[in-house]
């Protein structure tokens, strides 16, 4: 088996410096956000209780950002020469990282409309669901790491980093060395895509349901507006991923790929940190005397929707 010994050559676009500075403050912004905000999850007791495929994308999320900083913090983001053991540890860890994500993000948005659907009821073989859905980005994150480490070291010549990015990747053009990934973030985007319309059509109809009962139906709307957020993410990132590594001269794809990879962990952070309760845990706006609605409200058995309120 060969032994890496050379360093992954690189040449840094104009102004890359204060791009590279740019990519990291957001993404370690987002990281400290998100650990803040898994642990006020934890340990807050007047939170509302979320899904466990919600904790897991926190922790995924988080490792999304410290893989993508390696470079940071090796101190070689600025160099013309990557370490090539260095470049092909984050090559590996960012595909099998990706894939996690892919994965981590499709499990929450089902498991939110599922429960939307049917309200807080106990699901049978609801256990077994949500050990699945727990454990298969860590299986599937695996798999592509140990896949990526033996082509990048069968094939190093195709490690690089593109000059307008600021994380080493592999790409060979065969199904394995990156198309596998493009079809997996395809098919994550369509079934997001898929539930999203889903979920649209359960706001429409709770709304009109509440609307004729005389309730306010506003505390489905955040909820929509995650899901929705989590399928535009998902849309542009497949899409911007293809367009960035089919090939190495792809400089403004990659400059834009760079850009969505570094504010994807802040963007979710913001997403999931504005809710009400957590700005109320943390002390930026008054706690409410009085709770307006509870969580075992009955469910409407002639509109067939659940009106249990779920925070995700």
């Amino acid at each position: 088996m060969p032994v890496i010994q050379a360093d992954v050559s690189t040449s840094l676009g104009t102004g890359a410096k204060a791009w590279q500075l740019t990519w990291f403050t957001f993404m370690l912004a987002g990281q400290a956000g998100l650990i803040a905000l898994l642990l006020t999850s934890c340990i807050s007791k007047s939170l509302e209780p979320r899904l466990p495929v919600l904790y897991n994308l926190y922790i995924i999320l988080i490792l999304e950002s410290a893989v993508h900083s390696l470079l940071l913090f090796t101190g070689q983001y600025m160099n013309d020469t990557i370490d090539q053991v260095a470049c092909l540890s984050q090559a590996a860890l960012v595909r099998a990282i990706d894939s996690a994500f892919i994965i981590s993000a499709f499990a929450f948005v089902f498991e939110s409309w599922r429960r939307a659907v049917r309200g807080s009821e106990r699901a049978k073989n609801g256990a077994l669901r949500i050990c699945i859905a727990l454990g298969l980005p860590y299986l599937t994150f695996l798999l592509y790491l140990l896949i990526t480490v033996m082509d990048g070291i069968r094939s190093p010549q195709h490690l690089f980093r593109n000059p307008e990015s600021f994380f080493c990747t592999y790409f060979d053009g065969t199904f394995t060395g990156g198309l596998v990934l493009y079809v997996e973030m395809m098919v994550g985007a369509f079934g997001m895509f898929i539930i999203q319309i889903l979920f649209g059509r359960i706001y429409h109809r709770r709304r009109q349901a509440a609307d004729k009962i005389g309730l306010d139906a506003s505390c489905n709307g955040p909820l929509f507006l995650r899901i929705l957020t989590f399928t535009i993410l998902e849309i542009v990132g497949c899409t911007l991923y293809t367009a960035a590594f089919t090939g190495r001269e792809q400089d403004a794809m990659a400059h834009a790929y760079s850009t969505y990879v570094s504010i994807v962990p802040f963007v979710n952070f913001l997403v999931f940190a504005t809710q009400k309760d957590i700005l109320q845990a943390w002390g930026l706006i008054p706690e409410s005397n009085s709770r307006k609605y509870v969580d075992d409200t009955t469910h409407s058995t002639q509109s067939g929707l659940s009106t249990t309120i779920f925070v995700p």
